[in-house]
C-alpha cells in the first residue's frame, strides 16, 4: 500500500512538472501567434498601400506619356514587392496555422495531464482512506480481544487464588501421595461435564469442591502425572477450556513444537498458565 502511495505521488509530480512545461510553453506560442498576427496586419496594410500606389501609378502612366519607361519600371518594382509581400503573407498565414495547431495539440496534452493528475489524486485519497478505515477496524478489534482476554485471566487468576485458599494440608498430603484409577476416570468425567456447560470459562472452583468430597469417600488418589511424560506434575492450564494435563517442560515441547490443541478435548489453545500448588 505504502509502494502504491508513492509512486501515486510520483506519478503527480511529473504530472505537475508536465502542466508547467506546458504553460510555458503555450505562453510561448501564444506570443509567437500575435507577433504571426501582426506581421499578417502590416502585411495586409502594405498590400493596400501598394494597391493604392499601383493605381496613381497608372494614372501618371496615362497623363504622362513621357514618363511611361520610368512610370514602367515603378511598376514592376512594385509589383515584384507586392508578390514578395504576398508570399510572406501566405507564409505568416502558414506559422499561424501551424502554432493554433501545436497550441490546440499542446492544450489537448495540458488537458489529459490534468485529468490523470486528478485520477491519480483520487485513487491516492482512496487507498489512503480505505488503509485507514481497515487500521481502524483492526485496532478496535484487537482492543476487543485484548481486553477479552484480559478479563478471562483475571477471572481465572481469581479461581485459582481461592482454589489455592482452600487448599489445606490434608488436600495437599493427598496431592503428594496420588489418587487411584478411578478418581483420576472420575475427574476426567467431571471435567467433561464442565466443560459442555461452560465451554468459555470452566468454574474451577467447582472442581475443587468435588475434589473435596471425592477425598473425604475415602478414594485414594494417584500422583498429578502428566499425561505425556507420566512423571511430573501437572502444571499448566489451557485456556479457555482450562484442562490441566501437562508439566512445564512438556508445555514448552508442546508449543516448541507448533502444537495448538489441548491433548485431552483436541480444542484450540488460545492460553497456556502456569499454576502451582502450595507445598507444606
Amino acid at each position: 500500500m505504502e509502494n502504491a502511495l508513492c509512486k501515486a505521488s510520483g506519478q503527480v509530480e511529473r504530472a505537475n512538472a508536465a502542466v508547467r512545461r506546458l504553460e510555458i510553453e503555450n505562453a510561448v506560442l501564444r506570443r509567437e501567434m500575435e507577433a504571426a498576427k501582426f506581421r499578417a496586419a502590416e502585411s495586409a496594410a502594405s498590400c493596400q498601400e501598394v494597391s493604392k500606389r499601383e493605381k496613381k501609378t497608372l494614372m501618371r502612366f496615362q497623363s504622362w506619356e513621357k514618363q511611361k519607361a520610368i512610370f514602367q519600371d515603378e511598376l514592376i518594382a512594385e509589383r515584384r514587392k507586392l508578390v514578395e509581400l504576398q508570399q510572406r503573407l501566405e507564409q505568416a498565414r502558414d506559422v499561424q496555422n501551424q502554432l493554433e495547431g501545436r497550441w490546440k495539440q499542446e492544450e489537448k496534452a495540458n488537458e489529459d495531464l490534468l485529468r490523470q493528475a486528478s485520477s491519480v489524486r483520487k485513487e491516492r485519497e482512496e487507498i489512503e482512506t480505505s488503509a485507514k478505515s481497515k487500521e481502524d477496524m483492526t485496532k478496535l478489534k484487537a482492543e476487543s480481544s485484548l481486553q477479552k482476554f484480559k478479563d478471562d485471566i483475571e477471572k481465572l487468576e481469581k479461581e485459582i487464588s481461592q482454589l489455592r485458599l482452600k487448599t489445606d494440608s490434608s488436600k495437599i498430603a493427598a496431592l503428594k501421595r496420588g489418587i487411584d484409577g478411578s478418581y483420576a476416570s472420575k475427574l476426567a468425567d467431571f471435567r467433561s461435564a464442565s466443560l459442555q456447560k461452560d465451554t468459555q470459562m470452566p468454574n474451577i472452583s467447582s472442581m475443587v469442591t468435588d475434589f473435596e468430597e471425592y477425598s473425604r469417600d475415602g478414594g485414594v488418589k494417584r500422583e498429578r502425572e502428566c499425561v505425556m511424560c507420566l512423571s511430573e506434575e501437572m502444571s499448566v492450564v489451557f485456556l479457555p477450556c482450562a484442562h490441566q494435563v501437562v508439566c512445564t517442560t512438556c508445555n514448552e515441547l508442546h508449543e516448541k513444537q507448533g502444537m495448538k490443541e489441548c491433548p485431552s478435548c483436541r480444542s484450540l489453545i488460545q492460553q497456556r498458565i502456569s499454576v502451582r500448588y502450595a507445598r507444606t
